[in-house]
């Protein structure tokens, strides 16, 4: 099993000049982060004795590494942006249902204001630090009269931060062989792939942009279909007290020129 998630990896590792003994070291750092949240989650204390039983990392090196990472960001944290577009494009106080469009918002913290949309996001995000961000990943226009105009209704993670965005995206998709291998065909989640290899390369950039709008397209599906059934953006479903779930939809394309 092992052999074939890390291949792929060790492609990827070797295509970049990095060798084993960089990636053990690496190896080395993701097993005491990924015990440490594990601990977290059933509320056990992250001592370096108990991690040390749980990944076979040596104690001295557990300590090293727990003094250099310190706590790790969640998702929430990490990509607030995500959230704050599905606010602004599926719930009401921030969507025209008659114009079929997100609404420009107004400055200030009213309802039905930027601040307002901010608010609804939750966590520990800054407001200001989410507005700024707005802005500089190109996702908003700023009018005239200082109200804000949503001209892009998908988040696309900076270069900068895109092997950031890496470990959710291969976490999702390893999470989705588990499930699919040990369910039966009805209880599986999506899993398809389309290829076709034989296609000129001077069509490349133009199929890359065609797939793109499509994804994005299914993309605003889904955030639609999910919305309905959200309790934070559907007040209907607020006397349910069920746990809460999380769904999860990752749209990926890969156009390269074959050699030889």
């Amino acid at each position: 099993m092992l052999r074939y998630l890390l291949t792929p990896i060790a492609r990827f590792c070797i295509q970049r000049g990095m060798r084993l003994p960089e990636v053990v070291e690496a190896c080395k750092r993701c097993f005491v982060d990924a015990a440490r949240e594990t601990m977290s989650r059933e509320g056990i204390p992250p001592t370096a004795a108990k991690i040390s039983v749980m990944t076979g990392v040596h104690r001295k090196d557990i300590r090293t590494l727990m003094s250099e990472t310190g706590d790790r960001a969640s998702p929430l944290q990490k990509h607030p942006l995500v959230r704050l577009l599905s606010f602004w494009n599926t719930d009401p106080e921030f969507y025209d249902l008659k114009g079929v469009a997100p609404r420009t918002l107004p400055p200030g913290d009213c309802a039905g204001s930027i601040g307002s949309l901010v608010r609804r996001v939750g966590g520990d995000a800054n407001p200001y630090s989410l507005i700024y961000a707005l802005e500089r990943s190109g996702l908003v226009a700023i009018e005239p009269d200082g109200s804000f105009k949503l001209v892009k209704a998908a988040f696309s993670t900076p270069p900068e931060q895109g092997w950031e965005n890496a470990e959710e995206m291969i976490g999702d998709t390893i999470e989705c062989l588990e499930h699919n291998i040990a369910s039966a065909e009805s209880n599986r989640n999506l899993q398809l792939k389309t290829v076709f290899d034989n296609i000129p390369a001077r069509f490349m950039e133009s199929l890359r942009r065609e797939i793109r709008e499509r994804g994005t397209k299914f993309q605003a599906e889904i955030r639609e279909l999910l919305a309905r059934y959200d309790r934070d953006m559907n007040p209907l479903l607020g006397e349910i007290e069920d746990e809460a779930a999380e769904i999860s939809c990752s749209v990926v394309s890969v156009v390269k020129q074959r050699k030889g």
